[in-house]
């Protein structure tokens, strides 16, 4: 049986783990009206998840995406609130 959290960021780290598969780069994205979170892609470089990271958060409101590396560690971010 799954536990999931309850309140912002749902997702991570019950349905989903933060860290990207090894050598790559893992977006999450998160969205800040309903607090609902997900994998948007694993990336094989940081310039491709932050090229992607940008063009998914251009002119869209109450979204944040998160790049993390296979540390779990956070390597960049993007998107408003």
């Amino acid at each position: 049986m799954t536990t999931i959290s309850s309140g912002g960021n749902r997702g991570r780290d019950d349905q989903f783990m933060r860290h990207a598969p090894p050598g790559q780069y893992r977006i999450v994205g998160v969205d800040t009206f309903d607090a609902t979170d997900w994998v948007a892609g694993d990336f094989p470089t940081l310039a491709s998840a932050q090229g992607s990271l940008a063009q998914h958060t251009k002119k869209v409101g109450m979204l944040k995406m998160y790049i993390y590396d296979d540390q779990g560690r956070l390597q960049g971010e993007g998107g408003t609130f």
